[in-house]
Formats: structure tokens, sequence, C-alpha cells
């Protein structure tokens, strides 16, 4: 499970969710979007940083700017790793 992490009226935020679904029509992905400003912490931490997308069970994140290719390969690590 992956999470973008951005909040709403946020111009790059919209961009990335665009990217996401892109990738959504080629590589099938669950991806939960999740509005930084419903947490304080999350705030803290990412508020100069969005959009973020994390890696739920691993950590890993990537973070803006990224395009369809960037995130399809960064998805392919995750996705392609045997369990």
């Amino acid at each position: 499970m992956f999470t973008l992490l951005g909040t709403d009226d946020c111009h790059l935020c919209d961009l990335a969710k665009g990217v996401v679904i892109n990738v959504a029509q080629v590589q099938p992905v669950d991806v939960y979007i999740e509005d930084i400003a419903d947490c304080a912490d999350l705030v803290e931490r990412y508020g100069t940083r969005i959009p973020v997308i994390r890696h739920d069970e691993s950590g890993a994140e990537l973070g803006w700017p990224f395009d369809e290719a960037r995130l399809l390969g960064w998805l392919t690590e995750f996705i392609n790793k045997p369990s």
C-alpha cells in the first residue's frame, strides 16, 4: 500500500494526483490519499515537502517533483519484490 500525502488547495498535490492516476492505468496499485491538514504531526513533517508518496511498509518516500516514468520505476521496486 502507498500513501500520497498532500492537502486541499495545493496545486502541486493536484498535479501529483494526476500522475498517480496515469500510472495506475499502467500499473494497478493501491494508493491512499491522506490530507496532512488533519494531523499536526504530518503538517510539521511534510508541510513544506508535499506532495510526497510513501510506501507504507518500508517507509520509503518519493518527493515531488516526479513524473509518470519516475513514479512507475519507483513503485515497481516495491511491487515486484518477492515477499
